[in-house]
């Protein structure tokens, strides 16, 4: 921004006939929007950082500087005169960047909201190409009208035998922390995001439209401070009405899909770009979408994780490539594969050295295979979340096909295939198999965390920046690993025994029992590895929710932590064992 000393150097530079050389003029809108000054800030910060002065001038003065950049409305017919008069304009919260015959840069916003995502990526590229880019030609809009996070905001007391808590600022307090509240917010507007959903489980009072409350003081806050970085906040839940600013409008009524995933992912970190941006396509051209809400991987102790260091890690920080894949392809699914891949092997290269990217954006996606193979084909059903890395019973799996395949199966497009009981059935009579089957998916899950872990160590020597992270996301491909395996072996001994039941062949069941052992030989290498690296899996020791299939532990409160169920996998298996052994001793 213009400051007196600057505009001392300037009056003395004009009177010399001398362009500022070193200083950027920018043209701004008149009664600009709050957004529109937040794009421009953020773009004069990336300006300095690359040691050049910044001046916000009438567009009368615009001619005394060498270095220009022109941010306006596409519907000005001035600014439109800086543009080719072919210039299409861009649709809602979309931006065109032009560099106009005079080599002043041109920021045309469809809105308010345009013009901050112009700011905010003509300050990326600034950043990247340490000063202003020679020449710009770029049209973008999003392809999803509303995009964001969900966030459960739980103040109220829930209903007796739900578990006590206090209304009091210490049960929540980073909602009243105006500094983290800036650094959140910051990060979803640099990743384009809009909206923010949040609930509460129970109640929203302390985010509607209340007067004389502190918590109705912090909402009007957070309200402001969101809308200044083009961010709605959206209920979840329907239990109340934001504050909003004047003049903002209701998105268009569109098909909004919410995804629901971090249960069955938690607690490892997620990258899979690739799988991604195949969901975020397919949930455009197959389902018609136009707003996507997904959830956080980590919720339980947000805005923490669950990772045991020494700080507290954010949560948002920590899963950076999770928000940021969603909100790449929830503004453009159709980013061309090549261009893609250099844009997260760029990003991973600034994050933990240049000849490590290549091997760990390999590791995410392939490691990033697992668990949704794993879910839908031998998960929890019913709709309940499941917690993957808890493991499953062999009744469990033996009983997958007496549920539904997944609620609204249609809706959430279940690959075709088949389950654990009609492949024995299809087997055992000698019937050809199609689609998805476990055995495919043993293979598959099997082929990809052996991958992910050969990428990943292949990386661990090249990593020059950010080692300690490195390692937790080592160490989570690695349980990934283990996960894979206790799972393969635990559904390839479900399979001999519904085998059993038709051959009725002890040596099918001596050599699931085999298996079984191998399933929990893996899965006490999983418990370990978590013991050393988390405090819980998902939610906390305390909470009573079920995370895992339903009367799985005799509806009791599922266990926090995988070293809890190794006692209960152990059992399991000796209990199978004596079964085998009863069969053997009755057999002819």
């Amino acid at each position: 921004m213009k400051s007196p000393l600057l505009a001392v150097l300037a009056t003395a530079a004009l009177a010399q006939g001398e362009p500022l050389s070193s200083t950027v003029a920018i043209v701004v809108p008149e009664h600009a929007a709050p957004r529109v000054t937040f794009g421009v800030s953020r773009l004069a910060a990336a300006l300095e950082e690359t040691g050049r002065t910044t001046a916000i001038v009438p567009a009368a003065e615009l001619s005394h500087y060498f270095h220009q950049v022109i941010v306006g409305p596409f519907r000005d017919p001035a600014l439109r005169s800086h543009l080719p008069a072919d210039a299409a304009a861009p649709g809602a919260e979309g931006f065109s960047l032009a560099t106009d015959p005079t080599g002043a840069l041109v920021v045309a916003g469809a809105d308010d909201s345009g013009m901050l995502y112009g700011c905010l990526e003509l300050a990326r590229r600034t950043r990247t190409a340490h000063g202003l880019p020679d020449r710009v030609s770029d049209t973008e809009a999003p392809a999803f009208h509303l995009r964001g996070p969900t966030l459960v905001l739980q103040k109220s007391a829930p209903p007796p035998g739900d578990g006590e808590r206090p209304h009091t600022p210490e049960f929540l307090p980073f909602f009243y922390e105006k500094a983290f509240w800036a650094g959140y917010l910051d990060f979803l507007a640099e990743n384009r995001l809009n909206a923010l959903y949040l609930g509460s489980g129970r109640s929203l009072a302390a985010l509607v439209k209340l007067t004389g409350d502190p918590d109705a003081a912090m909402a009007r806050y957070l309200v402001t401070e969101a809308d200044k970085r083009g961010i709605r906040l959206e209920p979840m839940d329907g239990t109340g009405e934001f504050f909003q600013p004047s003049g903002a409008r209701p998105p268009a009524e569109t098909l909004a899909l919410e995804v629901l995933l971090r249960a069955n992912l938690a607690p490892f970190r997620y990258g899979d770009q690739r799988l991604i941006k195949a969901s975020v396509q397919a949930m455009r051209a197959r389902l018609g979408a136009g707003h996507l809400q997904f959830e956080p991987l980590s919720t339980s102790d947000w805005p923490h994780t669950p990772d045991k260091t020494s700080d507290p890690l954010l949560e948002y920080q920590r899963d950076w490539i999770w928000f940021e894949a969603w909100a790449r392809y929830a503004w453009n699914p159709d980013v061309p594969a090549a261009a893609d891949h250099a844009y997260w092997v760029g990003r991973l290269a600034k994050l933990y050295g240049g000849e490590a990217a290549e091997n760990i954006l390999a590791a995410y996606n392939d490691a990033g295979e697992c668990a949704p193979q794993i879910i839908r084909r031998f998960g929890s059903t019913e709709g309940h979340p499941q917690m993957l890395s808890l493991g499953m019973t062999l009744d469990q799996l033996v009983g997958r096909d007496s549920a539904p395949a997944l609620p609204e199966a249609g809706v959430s497009q279940l690959p075709p295939g088949e389950g654990f009981q009609e492949y024995a059935d299809r087997d055992w009579n000698k019937l050809p198999h199609s689609g998805e089957t476990p055995p495919r998916v043993m293979r598959a899950i099997l082929h990809y965390s052996e991958s992910a872990v050969r990428e990943i160590d292949t990386a661990a020597a090249q990593v020059t920046d950010n080692t300690e992270e490195f390692g937790r996301l080592l160490n989570d491909i690695h349980c990934i690993r283990e996960l894979s395996l206790t799972y393969a072996a635990k559904a390839q001994a479900a399979l001999l025994v519904l085998r059993y039941r038709h051959s009725r062949d002890i040596g099918d069941m001596e050599s699931a029992s085999r298996l079984l052992a191998i399933s929990l030989d893996h899965y006490r290498a999983l418990a370990r590895l978590t013991a050393e690296s988390y405090q819980f899996a998902h939610s906390r020791p305390a909470d009573p929710q079920s995370i895992s299939l339903k009367g799985g532990f005799d509806g009791k409160p599922a266990p926090s932590h995988g070293t809890e169920l190794v006692p209960i996998y152990e059992k399991e298996l000796a209990d199978f064992q004596a079964q085998v052994a009863a069969l053997r001793r009755a057999s002819p």
